[in-house]
């Protein structure tokens, strides 16, 4: 309806239940106000993509931010929901490209796309209701979510802050999720003892810096794709009764690493998790390696690698 125009303030009466997809694409928009009995259910995708907005609160009765809603919002900082707010769900890159800073999870919110944050540089605070039962604030520092919400467990870490400088993580954390540490710049990462930890998602630490060396609990199982893509460590370590058996594609590509061990049980390892390689100063195979798939660009920046007399077959 306003798409490329030059309105720049909007008055949206009550009786409004849907705004459209790309209703305000690159318009000059620059303030949307609704009426306080608002009864608007619905924001379309690209609603208010390349707009001028600046801070926008989000009528009560709207269920879902769909897709790429506030793509491209240059001057945004804030998307604010009231406390009485129906949300339930922030579908992917929501906020992609924008420069939002803050934003709060209303009491039920209860589900994200895995890429509902995607390229937010400036997302550095989120506040959640004390009435939301599906997330819960750790040390003011990571959030942690429930896989089952008829659980009483939070057993998935959802995000950090990016001012988070040691990274404790509960033994109860099965999964970190997705894009979880994207960015952040740590000291340290510890496990707490007797860790649950099985899965790493992709991209949970991207992008990271961990500036000792990092040792993975033992019941991890699943590394995914991408999961460590373009940071930087110290060492990679795995406990000698580790009961990883995967470690997906590029897991590691584009990482600064000096040392990583394996595992000791693994059988099979794809060189190709460290493609494209930055740096890998040294690679250590363990003795139950039988067969290694080399990746030819992988292997050009390892220093040192030392091959175990059970491996029959190198690529």
């Amino acid at each position: 309806a306003f798409r490329r125009t030059n309105i720049k303030h909007i008055f949206i009466p009550k009786f409004v239940k849907s705004i459209g997809s790309s209703a305000f694409y690159g318009s000059s928009l620059e303030s949307i106000e609704f009426s306080k009995d608002s009864q608007l259910q619905k924001i379309g995708s690209y609603a208010f993509c390349l707009t001028k907005i600046r801070s926008i609160i989000i009528p009560k009765h709207v269920k879902d931010i769909m897709y790429s809603t506030f793509n491209c919002c240059a001057l945004l900082e804030s998307v604010t929901f009231p406390e009485d707010s129906e949300l339930e769900f922030i579908q992917s890159k929501a906020f992609e490209f924008s420069t939002i800073s803050s934003l709060n999870f209303p009491p039920k919110l209860k589900e994200l796309d895995d890429n509902w944050r995607e390229n937010t540089t400036n997302l550095n605070r989120i506040t959640l209701s004390s009435n939301n039962q599906y997330f819960k604030c750790i040390d003011d520092k990571i959030i942690v979510q429930k896989s089952n919400p008829n659980n009483d467990k939070y057993d998935i870490l959802f995000l950090a802050f990016k001012d988070i400088e040691k990274a404790f993580i509960p033994s109860y954390i099965k999964v970190i999720k997705n894009n979880a540490f994207y960015g952040c710049k740590l000291e340290k990462v510890e496990f707490e003892e007797n860790s649950e930890l099985e899965i790493i998602e992709e991209y949970a630490f991207a992008n990271t810096v961990i500036q000792s060396d990092l040792i993975f609990p033992k019941n991890l199982k699943i590394i995914d794709a991408h999961a460590f893509n373009s940071s930087e460590f110290q060492s990679i370590i795995f406990p000698k009764d580790s009961k990883l058996y995967e470690i997906r594609n590029q897991a590691f590509s584009n990482a600064e690493i000096d040392k990583f061990v394996f595992p000791n049980e693994m059988k099979f390892v794809s060189i190709g998790i460290f493609h494209p390689s930055k740096k890998l100063n040294e690679l250590i195979l363990p003795d139950s390696i039988e067969l290694i798939d080399p990746s030819k660009r992988a292997l050009l920046s390892v220093e040192k690698i030392r091959i175990p007399q059970k491996v029959t077959d190198f690529g």
